[in-house]
């Protein structure tokens, strides 16, 4: 597209654009807007741009078909556009289109729907088996999938894995036709129809499963997944330097055929785990299938352990690592997990990234062999180091079950750190992550996928403290400071959050 053409195409735009040029961001777009910049682009006649569009779904859009056709056959009527369109084959679209050259999928695609369905089956001794017992019986079921599946290969490729896992755990011919009779054409319903079609016995782990990859810091790597998988009963360390990898992705694989019945699948290319289709993802999302997976196998905080990963010490991807670690461990229900077992598990997880770091610091006025196991600043820099606890960690991270426990125990002092060159624990549990880790660590926690630690949780932490006597001499003013920067930057709800903790603090 020519730049030249935009004073025309977007007139209000383009004069805005020359009016404020120190603008940060302009108003975002209009349906009018577009619609009007699209009909000026239509209207560029032989030495305009030709056009040709694809658009996927006419059956999903919001507006009725009708209407929508109307639209298509208006913007097809240019001679300089062409509209290639696809649906399901609704009568309105059958209509619309009647005139215009046209094809069915399923027709071109029967053969390599066939092909891939056999392709699975035939390789299979329990097919063999079943097809030599009901004579034929197992072919006429590969045909009854190739004609049910009407061209889709989303369709079928879930289904076939269904079907296939069933087969193996010793169904019947009947029953595998009952199941298939109870799959329902539309993708939607398919999902459904999938996961009541799972063996009860089997339930809890793909409900683990499904949770895990959902809850998991995204793209999700594959060693990772398995890893987390591994140790949900709170299994001892795995030495990964001792594993054989193509066994354990094999394991991977079969584990996500079995549980997912193909929705979730390992991405050889990326090394990652995905969703087999946008779908999947929807369906997953959905606020009943989510309640039905948590009832099913609620992931209990006391049966995870960390997976103790091999890192250079201080390096961004171990300091990611305990992010997300910790960052998870600050979502915890208490409702659900009760303070000790989630005190256990952090504690499990403390032990087992501390086997990779540990920090020698040369502090002023202390012994100069002190072992700190944990610093305060990443990636390290020796000038700006300074000596921190993993419990101080947790109350950055507003861990407010872990404090809670852990100052139970009159007999272990919490955040135990020399006065010099230490950071505080209440400016912890107040200012939080963003001011004692680097931008590249935090950006892990940038996903749409992950809440953030709320204003609220973070003063019951800071609330929590105080009770417990813990005070910090000069901390009024770094948060006056800080406050004041925050509302000439115009962040009211941190500034109002910073006042809140000035409250606190004038209360105890």
């Amino acid at each position: 597209m020519s730049p030249d053409m935009t004073p025309y195409i977007c007139p209000r735009r383009w004069s805005l654009f020359h009016a404020v040029r120190e603008i940060g961001s302009f108003p975002p777009w209009t349906t009018w807007e577009l619609e009007e910049s699209f009909a000026r682009l239509l209207t560029f006649k032989e030495r305009g741009p030709r056009l040709i569009l694809f658009i996927d779904g006419l059956d999903e859009f919001d507006i009725a078909p009708v209407d929508l056709c109307k639209r298509i056959q208006s913007i097809s009527a240019h001679r300089t556009v062409k509209v290639c369109v696809a649906s399901r084959p609704w009568p309105q679209f059958s209509d619309a289109f009647a005139s215009s050259p046209g094809l069915q999928m399923h027709l071109l695609t029967d053969a390599d729907i066939q092909a891939f369905v056999r392709g699975h089956f035939l390789g299979v001794v329990a097919f063999q088996e079943l097809n030599d017992l009901y004579r034929g019986g197992g072919d006429q079921l590969l045909e009854d999938i190739v004609k049910k599946a009407k061209g889709v290969f989303l369709w079928t490729a879930l289904v076939t894995q269904t079907l296939l896992e069933n087969l193996v755990d010793g169904s019947s011919l009947p029953h595998l036709k009952t199941i298939l009779d109870t799959m329902p054409s539309e993708i939607e319903s398919l999902y459904d129809a999938i996961y009541a079609a799972i063996p009860k016995r089997l339930l809890g782990e793909v409900s683990a499963t499904l949770q895990l990859y959902v809850l998991a810091s995204q793209p999700l790597n594959w060693m990772t997944f398995w890893l987390a998988d591994e140790t949900r009963d709170g299994s001892t360390t795995i030495h990964t330097q001792t594993l054989d990898i193509d066994k354990v992705q094999a394991s991977v694989k079969r584990r996500l055929g079995a549980r997912t019945r193909g929705i979730l699948e390992l991405v050889p290319r990326t090394e990652t785990i995905e969703y087999l289709h946008r779908t999947a993802a929807e369906w997953i999302n959905q606020a009943r299938v989510w309640e039905q997976l948590k009832t099913a196998e609620a992931i209990q905080a006391e049966n995870w352990k960390p997976s103790e990963r091999f890192f250079l010490p201080g390096s961004i991807a171990y300091w990611k690592d305990v992010t997300k670690g910790l960052h998870y461990a600050s979502q915890v229900d208490p409702a659900v997990i009760s303070d000790k077992a989630l005190a256990t598990a952090l504690d499990r997880f403390h032990d087992a990234v501390a086997k990779t770091f540990t920090t020698f610091i040369g502090l002023e006025d202390t012994d100069s062999s002190a072992k700190l196991s944990w610093a305060s600043y990443q990636p390290m820099k020796t000038q700006g180091v300074r000596a921190n606890t993993f419990n101080g960690l947790t109350a950055q991270f507003a861990i407010v079950p872990y404090i809670r426990d852990k100052f139970k125990d009159k007999a272990t002092p919490f955040h135990p750190v020399p006065q010099k060159r230490s950071i505080a624990l209440l400016e912890q549990a107040i200012f939080g992550p963003v001011a004692y880790s680097a931008p590249r660590v935090l950006a892990i926690l940038d996903q749409s996928n992950l809440p953030k630690i709320s204003y609220f949780q973070r003063l019951q932490a800071v609330s929590l403290l105080l009770e417990r006597g813990v005070r910090q001499p000069g901390i009024m003013f770094l948060i006056k400071e800080q406050g004041c920067n925050a509302s000439r930057s115009g962040n009211g709800d941190y500034a109002q959050y910073l006042n809140d903790v000035l409250q606190l603090l004038v209360q105890h």
